[in-house]
């Protein structure tokens, strides 16, 4: 049954924040077999490729990669049509410069994520959750220096800050460790991410559906799949070979068409009989699952009771008993699903719904995270380049005329009369015809005059001024920028300002940078969670720079029989943070010498702003030289370190609060005989029944 003859899928409503209650969100995919799944998947995605702002950015991001590398600069046509006339063509590429600088800002300011520990419910973190949190951060640094995360990331900063769009997988790579995995990072190529047209925030929680499609090598796919392997080959083979406009085939194949685009109405290739490539599409969509929370109005407390469980009707009777304090709510949670197929077949390879799932300790995000350089009108999606390409196109077009009238006016040419040299060939000719030109008559009289070439016009050299100069006006890219002069002439005053106008215009791209930063490191720790599960050994880097082996998650057990893991990775509730500063290098000049006047004026608070300052060098090590810098504060007792608060003095406690800690219960705290809050997970345990009639005198019991 072809795809057209399905009845058209009903529009899924989107959240466009976060206050719309899920159970108002129509929900189609959830439930469906796998081939209507994929069918339905299938079509979206082709609306989603149709969509204008999706063609528009493909044209218009393609365009922008031929600007910056400057292969794409002229058109065709006119380029073609040049070059006929004997005109030249030529291209001063002054846009790759100021992508290239914008590009150095963002490897100059590299930051290294910071996880801390995280609140469970009222209980702060104790001193085995701060080591255990010291070791996942050292943890997540080496992960991020051993798969080379950081120059990842950069490559996809750099496909957004030229094109507009940048994206990053983050998953598990299972090619070397077969068993756990290891957590990767990996960028998505411009082109083979699509995801809801109608998606506004940055994080896509309220797209839909996301997109991720290639054309992979039908080798490399039944590798990754050998347990499917004759299903998919038989699928292949049962399409119709030679079918005129068939969509699986590729009837000319453009090598400079990286998209291998052919007309029709999928205008794409979906499998390459010639040389077996087929493409694929890991599709994330989007869930709600019921949930049901049991409230306690008395301790104020909310706790998850399992779905369809005994613990739910055991939590219905206690709220029916003692309707004051204990009440059930249904909610529903989100949970991205994935569905991996080939569109060529409908051919479902992997699907998250019917088995298991890639990531089950983060099903709440997507693991697709974007790089927005900026947005425009009607959610139109550039980068740097976009507004670049007209001042470029002028620049060439003017010096290509430049150079043309040169090489057509600026010749010396003669003015004689006709029979008056012998030997005419001598001014054609130049010095190849002879050294002498013969003149009949007398020479005085009848010698040929020497007519110089034309001066070019002031207000043509004029007008290249004007295109060269738009390019960093309009960029906010200049020259003071990187340090350098802007011109002979220019004030420090003047400099100074084209400073402070170029951070302003690119402080939206580097405030993107920031949270698509924040998202993948969020989502890379999850991935470290779930990778770095049992009792292992692994060498991690030290404060001091030295590497120390480390036991992670260790069973232990006490004198009294108890059990516990140490250093529980998998367990840890953690938040990510990310360090905040300048991110160009005048920024973090001009930082360090508002830091350093501060110091000098106020000498009694050089030690408070060291570590203030030794963020803003671009030195080797950095990170290390501040951790040092700061342990030594933290020893005089100018910052608070481990267990501390400010203004405590090491090795002493907080002022008026004695030794070993405040005496005497907390107020509020119940005292002996009191009633305790009872957990519906702890009535479970005593093994009470579900449905038990006295609800509340099993809770009195308790």
């Amino acid at each position: 049954m072809a795809d057209t003859a399905l009845p058209p899928f009903s529009r899924v409503g989107t959240r466009t924040d976060g206050d719309i209650s899920p159970d108002a969100r129509l929900n189609p995919l959830s439930g469906d077999p796998s081939e209507n799944r994929v069918r339905r998947l299938k079509q979206r995605f082709f609306a989603a490729w149709h969509h204008p702002k999706w063609v528009r950015h493909r044209e218009e991001s393609k365009e922008d990669m031929g600007f910056h590398s400057g292969v794409g600069q002229w058109d065709e046509a006119l380029k073609r049509k040049l070059n006929a006339q004997g005109r030249p063509a030529i291209t001063i590429n002054r846009i790759r410069s100021v992508n290239e600088t914008v590009i150095g800002f963002e490897r100059a300011s590299r930051v290294e994520p910071r996880p801390v520990p995280d609140v469970v419910g009222n209980t702060p973190p104790d001193e085995l959750a701060k080591d255990t949190i010291s070791v996942f951060a050292r943890l997540l640094k080496k992960v991020v220096r051993d798969q080379e995360a950081q120059h990842v990331e950069s490559d996809g900063f750099k496909d957004g800050e030229i094109g507009g769009l940048g994206a990053w997988h983050v998953g598990i790579d299972y090619s070397d460790d077969l068993v756990h995995g290891r957590p990767c990072l990996c960028k998505i190529r411009p082109g083979d991410l699509v995801y809801s047209p109608s998606a506004d925030r940055y994080d896509l929680e309220d797209a839909t559906e996301v997109f991720w499609h290639k054309l992979v090598p039908l080798e490399m796919l039944t590798g990754l799949y050998p347990d499917q392997e004759d299903d998919i080959e038989a699928a292949l083979r049962s399409l119709p070979p030679n079918t005129p406009g068939a969509t699986h085939e590729l009837p000319t194949r453009n090598p400079t068409d990286g998209y291998k685009t052919v007309p029709g109405e999928i205008a794409m290739t979906l499998w390459d009989p010639e040389y077996q490539e087929v493409r694929i599409i890991e599709a994330w969509y989007q869930v709600w699952n019921p949930v049901h929370l049991l409230l306690n109005r008395e301790t104020s407390s909310v706790e998850e009771v399992e779905e369809g469980s005994d613990a739910l009707a055991l939590a219905r009777d206690l709220a029916s008993g003692n309707p004051n304090v204990y009440k059930v709510v249904a909610k529903r949670r989100r949970s991205w699903e994935t569905s991996i197929f080939l569109p060529a077949t409908n051919y479902e390879l992997a699907a998250s719904e019917d088995g298991e799932h890639p990531f089950p300790n983060d099903r709440e995000n997507c693991p697709i995270v974007q790089f927005l350089a900026y947005r425009g009108e009607d959610d139109e999606v550039l980068g740097v380049t976009r507004n670049l390409k007209d001042p470029q196109r002028e620049v060439n077009k003017r010096r290509s005329a430049l150079i043309d009238n040169v090489a057509r006016s600026g010749k010396t040419k003669w003015f004689a009369q006709r029979g008056v040299l012998e030997n005419p060939e001598f001014l054609e000719g130049g010095m190849e015809a002879g050294e002498v030109g013969w003149t009949r008559g007398n020479p005085s009289q009848n010698r040929p005059i020497e007519v110089g070439a034309p001066e070019m016009p002031n207000w043509v050299l004029a007008a290249e001024g004007l295109a060269v100069r738009d390019i960093p006006d309009v960029s906010g890219v200049h020259n003071a920028m990187v340090g350098k002069q802007e011109s002979a002439s220019s004030s420090a005053r003047k400099e100074l300002a084209l400073q402070q106008g170029g951070q302003v215009q690119l402080s939206e791209i580097f405030d993107n940078l920031k949270r698509s930063r924040r998202l993948i490191y969020a989502r890379l720790g999850k991935r470290i969670q779930q990778c770095f599960t049992g009792e292992m050994v692994v060498d991690l880097e030290t404060d001091a720079g030295t590497t120390e082996f480390v036991t992670l998650n260790q069973r232990h057990v006490d004198e009294n029989g108890v059990v516990s893991i140490l250093r529980d990775i998998p367990s840890l509730a953690w938040k990510m943070e990310m360090a905040e500063g300048p991110t160009t290098p005048t920024a973090k000049a001009a930082t360090q010498v508002v830091l350093l006047e501060y110091a000098n004026q106020f000498p009694d608070f050089k030690d408070a702003v060291a570590d203030l300052v030794a963020e803003t060098l671009d030195i080797p090590n950095r990170h290390q030289f501040v951790q040092r810098i700061r342990a030594v504060q933290q020893a005089k007792g100018i910052i608070p370190g481990p267990g501390q608060v400010p203004g405590q003095v090491p090795g002493q406690g907080p002022a008026g609060v004695p030794p070993g800690g405040p005496q005497g219960p907390l107020p509020g705290a119940p005292t002996n005989g009191a009633a305790r809050p009872v957990g519906i997970t702890r009535l479970m345990n005593q093994g009470i029944p579900s449905g038990c009639p006295s609800a509340a005198a099993a809770v009195s019991a308790s």
